[in-house]
C-alpha cells in the first residue's frame, strides 16, 4: 500500500524545484547545486521526525530519498528549506502559437505582419504593436510576437438542431436494418409447414391422451400436450411475421430500383 503523500515546507506536489544550495540526505547521498526534479509528495514519519521524499527527474521515472528533521541530521534543510530548494519557472516561448480560425492566407498576413513588427522594432526596445488581420490580432513585445485569434461566436439555432436529430435518427435506423435478422425466404417457408405439423402433433397427443416425450443425448421428458401446440403456434407467428417483412422489403427494393 501506497504511503499518504502530502505537501512539506514550500515544497508542492506536481512543481519542478531546483536545488539551490547543495544538502545530503538520511543516507548520505549528495544533491548538488543544480539537481532538478519534479516533486511527487513527501510521506511523514511521526516518531522519528522522518521523510521520504518522491522526486521525478524526467516526470516518468520515480526515486526516492529520506531527510530527517533534527538538528544532529538535517535539521537545518529544514529550517531554512527555501534557500536550499527553489521551484524552477517554466520558461515562455519566443513565439506562441497562433490559432488560426482562417484560411491561410489570414495565416500568411499574421507571419508578414509579424516580420514587419519585428524588425520596426530598434535594438532591445519594447513595445506593443496591433495589428487588424483576418485571422485575429498580433502584438510584439520585444523579442516575443505572440498572435491570438478570438472563437467565433456561439449561435443556437432550432433548424440545425432539428437536422442533428434527424441525421441520428437516421442512422439509428440504419443500424437497427443491419442488426435486425434477415432469414432466406427458403428458410422461412419451410417454417410455416413445419409449426403446424407441431401443432398437429399436440393436438394429436391430446386425442390419445398422452404425453410428449422429448429430449436428447439419450434423457428424455415428459411434456404436456399443450406445450407443443405453444411451442408451434410461437414459430407460426414468427414465420408470418418473417414473411411480411421481407415481402415488404423486397417491394421496397423494386420500388426504388430503377422501372
Amino acid at each position: 500500500m501506497d504511503a499518504i503523500r502530502n505537501d512539506v515546507r514550500h515544497l508542492r506536489i506536481g512543481v519542478r524545484y531546483r536545488v539551490a544550495r547543495a544538502f545530503t540526505d538520511y543516507d548520505g547521498a549528495l544533491h548538488p547545486v543544480g539537481e532538478t526534479w519534479r516533486f511527487g509528495g513527501a510521506a511523514f514519519l511521526p516518531y522519528e521526525d522522518g521523510y521520504t521524499f518522491y522526486v521525478s527527474a524526467d516526470g516518468v521515472n520515480e526515486t526516492s530519498f529520506r531527510m530527517q528533521d533534527r538538528p544532529e541530521t538535517q535539521g537545518g534543510f529544514f529550517v531554512d528549506a527555501a534557500a536550499h530548494i527553489s521551484a524552477v519557472r517554466p520558461e515562455s516561448p519566443p513565439l506562441a502559437s497562433a490559432t488560426t480560425a482562417g484560411s491561410v492566407t489570414a495565416a500568411a498576413a499574421l507571419a508578414a505582419a509579424a516580420a514587419s513588427a519585428a524588425h520596426s522594432t530598434g535594438g532591445s526596445e519594447a513595445r506593443t504593436v496591433s495589428v487588424s488581420a483576418p485571422a485575429g490580432t498580433l502584438s510584439h513585445a520585444g523579442n516575443r510576437v505572440t498572435a491570438t485569434t478570438p472563437l467565433p461566436p456561439f449561435r443556437f439555432s432550432l433548424s440545425a438542431l432539428r437536422e442533428r436529430r434527424r441525421v441520428a435518427r437516421a442512422r439509428y435506423r440504419a443500424a437497427a436494418r443491419r442488426l435486425r435478422l434477415n432469414p432466406p425466404m427458403w428458410l422461412i417457408l419451410g417454417s410455416l409447414p413445419a409449426a403446424a405439423f407441431v401443432i398437429l402433433y399436440g393436438f394429436q397427443a391430446h386425442a390419445r391422451g398422452e404425453k410428449i416425450s422429448f429430449g436428447r443425448y439419450g434423457v428424455f421428458n415428459d411434456y404436456p400436450w399443450w406445450s407443443a401446440v405453444i411451442y408451434g403456434a410461437v414459430w407460426l407467428v414468427a414465420a408470418l411475421v418473417g414473411l411480411m417483412r421481407k415481402l415488404v422489403r423486397d417491394r421496397g427494393r423494386r420500388a426504388d430500383g430503377p422501372s
